[in-house]
């Protein structure tokens, strides 16, 4: 009994080592997915006048001309947002199709999760305030980002979020900034590497921003949810702002 029980606690061990083993190994791929994510939105703005590449614009069969998004991505109301392919790689929809046309790069490969049993193609969403094209316009009173030259500390404004799988949706990654929208919603970052989720840079150095609040590291048991809503108490909202834009 006593072997059986040494050889179990060395299984254990064993396998608990392969788990880390494997979390690292993604976590490292996933950092290098968004480098490469990084230096195509890098790329953009010195081929286009200084400009910031499109965040967000709602796709349709007769919306395709240019300037075009970085990639396609649409509200919970569409799947297509972020089980269709073509929304990454093809040129007539996406802006990084050409730099960008392998769509593993979009996705962080600890993602497990599916809409309706199709895999989700896409883990990062970029920062409202980035380029023209987002729903920024409801907070007029901060700064929205269109020239590279207009951000003023770009090694403290994040681009790209590893957003939570079960509320990525749109192309964006939405975060409230006006204060008096207590139920701000907010696109939450991804909980898939210990807690962690990968941030790019607007000066292109990538990082991991690590989650606070217990309400975001929340593990749900549905396929995909409803962009939540938290109170602007929630920890992460309130670090998170801080990484996004600042007033005008």
């Amino acid at each position: 009994m006593v072997v059986i029980a040494i050889i179990a606690v060395l299984i254990s061990l064993f396998i608990g080592g392969v788990s880390k083993v494997k979390s690292r190994a993604h976590r490292t791929e996933c950092i290098s997915n968004l480098r490469q994510i990084t230096l195509a939105w890098q790329k953009h703005p010195t081929e286009n006048d200084d400009r910031l590449v499109l965040n967000y614009r709602p796709h349709s069969a007769t919306n395709n001309a240019p300037p075009l998004p970085w990639v396609q991505g649409d509200y919970h109301y569409t799947y297509d947002s972020v089980t269709n392919a073509d929304f990454l790689t093809n040129p007539q929809l996406a802006a990084f199709a050409g730099t960008i046309p392998n769509p593993r790069v979009y996705r962080c490969p600890a993602v497990r999760h599916d809409v309706q049993g199709v895999p989700l193609i896409r883990s990062f969403g970029l920062n409202q305030y980035m380029g023209a094209g987002t729903r920024s316009e409801t907070e007029p009173d901060y700064q929205t980002f269109t020239r590279l030259q207009d951000v003023a500390n770009p090694s403290q404004i994040f681009t790209f979020l590893e957003l939570n799988p079960h509320t990525i949706c749109t192309s964006m990654a939405r975060v409230p900034m006006d204060t008096n929208q207590a139920d701000g919603y907010f696109h939450m970052p991804s909980f898939l590497h210990g807690g962690r989720a990968a941030m790019a840079f607007a000066d292109g150095h990538v990082d991991a921003y690590g989650i606070r609040d217990k309400d975001t590291l929340r593990t749900y048991q549905v396929d995909w949810l409803p962009d939540h809503r938290f109170g602007m108490t929630n920890t992460d909202v309130l670090a998170i702002r801080e990484l996004t834009t600042y007033p005008k």
